[in-house]
């Protein structure tokens, strides 16, 4: 199934290309990223699912600020995931509120777990992030891995995860801006669904048909959606 991007967003895409390709080229390969990079960027895709971006950003910002993203402290603190629940149900972080108060993240126990868990995989029963990604051969496989045995991760943030680090550019990232895009084609319904594997990779070739129209990859065709949902393309 080939399905045209609209006219509006190719125009868009014609015109911002170069910016998304430099955003992209700007992105640190996994290989040359510090370990505590990668645990950083790991835990950002944990917290930013059903998050909006700023959401996550913020509570990353405030964990590495007061120490609470330190995976060997995660591990070695039978309380530490009651301890980053605590900090998440605060009202700490952005955005601001129309009465200009600030937000509480929206998972606090859920995701708190999610990166104890994941801190326990990666760095009891291995070596750490950068270890696993050495044992993997392709976004595919990655992909896969990752969400399987990394608690908080399904295909969409595992996805996110190895764009973000570079280690593929041909997975998509299904989120909601991209969930709207693929609507304004009528490639989906309007009405709620359920994103099941199956409809993901129906869609992720989709969106492969879309950018090899657009010679492009799926890393920057999802950087043009992102950009161009969020200015109203």
């Amino acid at each position: 199934m080939t399905v045209q991007a609209s006219s509006g967003f190719m125009k868009h895409f014609a015109l911002e290309h170069p910016t998304y390709t430099r955003l992209h080229s700007e992105m640190t390969p996994w290989q040359e990223m510090a370990e505590e990079g990668l645990w950083s960027r790991l835990c950002f895709c944990i917290l930013s699912s059903s998050v909006r971006h700023e959401t996550a950003s913020s509570v990353l910002k405030h964990m590495e600020e007061t120490r609470l993203l330190d995976p060997n402290w995660m591990i070695a603190t039978e309380t530490s995931a009651l301890q980053l629940a605590y900090e998440f149900s605060r009202p700490i972080f952005l955005p601001r509120k129309r009465d200009g108060a600030f937000s509480r993240y929206r998972f606090p126990n859920r995701r708190a777990r999610d990166i104890v868990a994941s801190a326990r995989f990666m760095y009891s029963q291995h070596t750490g992030v950068r270890s696993v990604l050495r044992n993997l051969s392709n976004g595919i496989q990655a992909r896969e891995y990752l969400s399987e045995k990394v608690q908080g991760l399904g295909m969409k943030e595992a996805s996110h995860f190895l764009r973000d680090t570079k280690f593929s550019s041909s997975l998509a990232i299904i989120d909601t801006h991209v969930i709207k895009f693929l609507q304004d084609l009528s490639v989906l319904p309007r009405s709620r669904f359920r994103m099941e594997p199956k409809l993901y990779i129906q869609l992720e070739k989709i969106l492969e048909d879309i950018a090899r129209s657009l010679g492009t990859n799926l890393a920057i065709l999802d950087i043009a959606i992102w950009n161009s949902m969020r200015e109203g393309v």
